[in-house]
């Protein structure tokens, strides 16, 4: 016959063991962790780093059945963020669960190079003989005609300064659309 502290102990014994759950042994679960293209740095939900992908997991809990949920945020430079979800049981079984991300590539809008083209300007001034400035570039005296450059994108006008000895300084901004420009000087 038992001595009665030993099968109160036995007792205590088998509460604690049934309250834990599965005799106390810590029931797993084991998430592969995949991304498209690979090489993505994982994080779980509070910031923490995991590694790599891809890579396995094994997520340790006390509780069999108990219903689980991880947040997963995939990060590669030139991709965006992705965030993945994953709810699961943990079983005696050890049970295996997959998340996957396909990585989306963050694309830049392709820049194309400008193109240039040439377009002719008649200048005249009244009187004649006015210096033609462009851009703070001594162009030569009216009548004048000059051939310009334009860019096919960007600002496209030239600041004109037209000077003449006792007359006052005239400022004009052109477009490639003025081919002819006559001014008055006072």
């Amino acid at each position: 016959m038992l001595p009665k502290r030993l099968i109160y102990l036995m007792g205590s014994l088998l509460i604690m063991v049934h309250l834990c759950g599965c005799s106390g042994l810590s029931q797993r679960a084991t998430i592969k962790v995949t991304s498209n293209p690979s090489g993505a740095d994982l994080y779980d939900e509070t910031g923490r780093y995991w590694g790599t992908t891809p890579m396995t997991l094994t997520r340790r809990h006390w509780t069999s059945g108990e219903t689980l949920s991880n947040t997963f945020t995939f990060e590669l430079p030139g991709y965006q963020r992705a965030t993945r979800t994953l709810s699961y049981r943990v079983h005696l079984n050890n049970p295996s669960y997959a998340v996957h991300a396909n990585l989306v590539e963050i694309r830049t809008p392709s820049v194309s190079e400008p193109t240039y083209y040439s377009v002719q300007h008649t200048l005249t001034t009244d009187p004649n003989g006015s210096a033609v400035y462009i851009n703070q570039d001594f162009m030569g005296h009216t009548p004048l005609s000059i051939e310009l450059t334009w860019s096919s994108r960007g600002d496209n006008r030239k600041e004109l300064r037209f000077e003449k000895y006792g007359y006052q300084t005239n400022r004009r901004m052109i477009t490639p659309n003025d081919k002819r420009i006559h001014v008055v000087m006072q």
